[in-house]
């Protein structure tokens, strides 16, 4: 339970945090398409005079919108840095900011057209421009990913055009085709509602796709946090990539098994706190040296494991990657019984190179990223063979045939049958 807690946390923030970043994507629309009318404007007015006197009545009209975009900019810019703070500090915002701003943007642009109106002593701006820009801000209102905000849009617009135009209607004292008028005003006004409600449902639909992405995401990383601290990443990625629970491929790799000698007689007389402190400080750095030459471990047997070199993501050096891992191993181990950091430690290594099997076995309740092959017993007889020959580090053909240069000499130990193995395996000495 502690464990969903966390996942829905988690999966929340990022929604939130999400849900302000296309805040942000809003208001930073808005601020660039009123840029572009502060830009373009003066140089219409200049170019060709006669379009702006056309469309304007009365200079004061004029000058009213631009005052008024001039305040709604302002507003804008004050939206927008209080968004930028509190996505880089990560805050959670109030529950009702949007609602709170959705009032605003939208009563601002009524109180706009209405003074706008009012001073250009005419009904033009109802026909185009007022009209238009509130049909923008309820597009851009489905950025708040929010029905109820664009509803709420929408019904301020609808509300707010449908006081304006009748309102205008009779301050201009229009005595001419009234009725048609007050139709034409009232069927906008219904149609800015009707359309706010449109966009929620377009916003909601967006909504459901995000919280989806967040919630499968979220809950992703959280499989592969834990999952990737019992095997490794690439395996973790390989097991949640691949659907098809039964599926199998060759490949050719580097296997190696090691192994802590005369590790059970030891644990025997120490306890099980002594036992699992010595397990971390000898497989912490050795772990991290399989990483560090592209390697994984497949599976840790208690006194040692099986790592593999090549899969499941390719690697064209993967027989120098093994094998250069296996001597920096020994000289880790070396290192820290010098350092007391670890009582005298022998450890042994076979490693061999190969075909094998790799895939995925289980079901959709449990599943197991394997290997198979008789190479990978090979590997393993080769780190047995370490016992009856007192070596630490043996290597077959294989290997020495796929090295692009030994760093350390190597000694050739001769032919072995190995157990389960029906053919006789070359195998070579590491000197380290």
């Amino acid at each position: 339970m502690k464990f969903l807690r966390h996942i829905n946390e988690e999966i929340r923030e990022e929604l939130m945090m999400e849900y302000m970043r296309s805040e942000k994507r809003r208001v930073v629309i808005i601020l660039c398409m009123l840029a572009f009318s502060f830009m373009v404007v003066p140089i219409i007015h200049f170019l060709f005079p006669e379009l702006i006197d056309n469309a304007m009545n009365r200079p004061e009209g004029l000058r009213t919108l631009l005052y008024g975009f001039l305040g709604f900019s302002l507003f804008e810019v004050l939206v927008l840095f209080r968004i930028r703070y509190m996505l880089k500090h990560r805050l959670m915002p109030p529950i009702n900011i949007k609602y709170v701003n959705t009032c605003i943007e939208f009563s601002l642009s009524i109180f706009l057209l209405y003074y706008a109106v009012k001073y250009d002593h005419s009904l033009l701006l109802l026909e185009y421009d007022g009209y238009g820009f509130l049909i923008i801000l309820i597009v851009l209102s489905t950025l708040h990913l929010d029905l109820k905000v664009s509803l709420l849009g929408g019904l301020i617009a609808g509300a707010g055009y449908g006081a304006v135009a009748f309102n205008a209607i009779e301050f201009l004292d229009i005595k001419d085709g009234v009725a048609h008028l007050n139709e034409i005003y009232g069927a906008r006004a219904l149609g800015l509602l009707v359309f706010g409600l449109m966009t929620g449902l377009v916003a909601r639909e967006f909504d459901k796709k995000l919280r989806h992405s967040i919630t499968f995401q979220q809950e992703r990383k959280q499989v592969e946090l834990l999952f990737g601290q019992q095997v490794s990443k690439e395996i973790a990625d390989e097991l949640l990539n691949t659907l098809d629970a039964s599926s199998t491929k060759e490949s050719s790799a580097a296997i190696m098994f090691l192994d802590i000698k005369d590790f059970s007689k030891w644990a025997d007389r120490k306890t099980p706190q002594q036992v699992i402190e010595y397990q971390n400080k000898v497989f912490s750095p050795i772990i991290e040296i399989i990483n560090n030459h592209n390697g994984i471990i497949n599976q840790i047997l208690g006194d040692g494991f099986m790592a593999s070199f090549g899969v499941p993501k390719d690697d064209t050096g993967y027989v120098d990657n093994a094998f250069n891992a296996g001597l920096e191993i020994r000289a880790k181990i070396k290192m820290m019984e010098l350092s007391g950091e670890i009582p005298q430690t022998y450890i042994r290594i076979g490693l061999h190179r190969g075909k094998i099997v790799i895939g995925n076995i289980g079901n959709d309740i449990r599943r197991q990223f394997s290997l198979a092959g008789r190479n990978i017993i090979i590997a393993a007889r080769l780190e047995q063979l370490n016992k009856e020959l007192e070596t630490h580090f043996l290597i077959s053909q294989e290997v020495k045939e796929h090295l692009e240069q030994a760093k350390t000499e190597l000694t050739d130990m001769g032919a072995f049958y190995l157990k389960g193995i029906d053919q006789q395996i070359e195998v070579f000495k590491v000197e380290c």
